[in-house]
């Protein structure tokens, strides 16, 4: 039995590129045609409707259930006809898309431009508040030309458009959607992708079934498996004991180790693979929390003088993972890796920086989601062995992400993959750019607010990159605007 539709699979990695680990038995169950799906490790699914999530696994779940107007190739990164057969670009701002006409919802619904227009026009309201706003918040109206043709308007010229609507926009049947909105979609997902949902139970289980009246000719293939069922397991080592037990045909996010104990096992294939995610460390350089100790430079310097990235990566998460000084992933369109400065393991620097910040005594709270606490000890011991001190406070990532957001983490150690979005404003957004669903609100030292206002310079530098076509030109932009800004480096 054979899946042939890709899911493309990842998994956290830190300061660096992501190193997928998943693990499988040789062949699905054949008794009950059933694949059988476990994680969860690093959270669970806050919502089934992608625009209420940032959980790496329902953008696999949502691909699954929903399609996209464009496919992007997970192998040459090649835009590929879905929902849509073809499109143009009818000026600058401007993209028109022609709709296949063969394509029906779950629920026999015929699928044409209204929805198109109803999806897209609902998620890029403001008022309807989507869990990140920069995906879709560049979208100024879509309009409806004709039953199977649809205009997507930007508000500015926006060259990543193809690659945030192939990754991060499914379109949903326009009238259940403007009925049940977020909550009901969740309850009862329809689309009109490879797998039906027959069961969602939030933050447990879903299960899916084949949809054989899939349209012809998908790019996404054929599927030969009938039943899909996944469950959320935040123990990485229960799922382990799952896939070994035959309870699971497939895990993912686990650790470096447990993947080298499967790897010896007979019967088990692993795949370790790059992904587009970057981990970060996290500091209150604004000083928005209670502890102001991370507002001083030359302890922010200290911290990236003390942790030892490099064995981190080769000890901890291993693989193709690889330190990294951008907050962006390096083969995104924009991302300047020249451009970063570069913090070398040095304790002897580490201490002199503490030294010179005046500050005797350096503690803070480090908060960390279960997956990556391995790591965070590491960086624990090593801000130790300075003389700095980090409790770690262990936390599901919607408690922890919430807990950001409201000034309540001095500092994070988390991830970001943007979506999977090829271009450098998926990643820097989420750390530079103002408004809901950035870290970047204005409220810190005078240079962070100014960069931060939407009439700074950063904005300014953002609006110039979405207008500009030539690489060089948006590159030498962000290495200018982003890169070189001493409070911004230090997170």
């Amino acid at each position: 039995m054979r899946l042939n539709w890709k899911v493309i699979l990842s998994a956290i990695m830190f300061l660096g590129l992501g190193a997928l680990t998943a693990a499988t038995p040789a062949r699905a169950d054949k008794a009950d045609d059933t694949l059988k799906i476990v994680w969860g490790s690093n959270g669970p699914i806050e919502s089934v409707d992608l625009y209420f999530s940032t959980r790496r696994t329902a953008m696999e779940l949502s691909a699954l259930i929903w399609d996209t107007l464009v496919w992007r190739d997970p192998a040459t990164f090649e835009y590929k006809p879905l929902l849509a057969k073809a499109w143009r670009q009818v000026d600058p701002l401007t993209l028109e898309f022609d709709l296949r006409d063969d394509v029906k919802f779950h629920d026999g619904t015929p699928f044409t431009a209204k929805d198109v227009v109803t999806t897209l026009t609902m998620v890029s309201d403001p008022a309807f508040k989507v869990r990140v706003p920069r995906n879709v918040n560049w979208i100024a109206k879509v309009e409806e030309v004709s039953p199977t043709k649809v205009r997507i308007i930007s508000k500015a010229p926006f060259p990543p458009a193809l690659d945030y609507i192939a990754t991060a926009l499914p379109i949903y049947p326009g009238d259940y959607y403007s009925k049940v909105k977020a909550e009901g979609m969740h309850k009862q997902p329809i689309g009109t992708g490879p797998y039906k949902a027959t069961s969602v139970e939030t933050a447990k289980a879903y299960k899916l079934v084949r949809n054989d009246d899939y349209f012809k000719n998908s790019v996404k293939g054929a599927t030969f498996i009938k039943n899909i069922d996944i469950r959320e397991v935040p123990d990485a080592q229960t799922q382990v004991a799952e896939l070994i037990g035959r309870r699971a045909h497939l895990i993912w996010d686990i650790t470096a180790d447990q993947v080298d104990q499967i790897e010896k096992m007979r019967g088990f294939k692993v795949l370790r693979a790059e992904t587009m995610r970057i981990g970060y460390l996290g500091l209150d350089a604004a000083g928005r929390t209670p502890n102001k100790v991370l507002q001083n430079l030359d302890v922010r310097k200290a911290i990236a003088h003390a942790v030892n990235r490099d064995s981190i990566v080769k000890n901890l998460v291993r693989g193709s993972a690889r330190v990294v000084d951008t907050p962006c992933y390096e083969k995104q369109f924009g991302c300047v890796t020249s451009a970063a400065a570069h913090y070398d393991y040095s304790p002897e620097k580490a201490k002199e920086f503490l030294k010179k910040s005046g500050i005797e005594k350096v503690e803070f709270d480090l908060y960390v989601i279960p997956l990556l606490q391995p790591v965070a000890e590491a960086i624990a011991s090593d801000l130790g062995k300075v003389g700095i001190t980090a409790r770690l406070r262990t936390m599901e990532y919607p408690g922890l992400h919430d807990a950001q957001f409201k000034d309540q983490t001095p500092a994070v150690l988390l991830s970001w993959g943007s979506y999977s979005v090829n271009d450098v404003s998926a990643m820097i957004g989420l750390f530079f750019l103002p408004g809901p669903g950035g870290l970047c609100q204005g409220r810190g030292p005078a240079r962070l607010a100014e960069d931060c206002r939407d009439d700074g310079r950063l904005g300014r530098a953002e609006g110039r990159l979405h207008q500009v076509g030539r690489p060089h030109h948006r590159a030498g932009l962000l290495a200018a605007d982003v890169h070189l800004r001493e409070e911004l480096r230090l997170l």
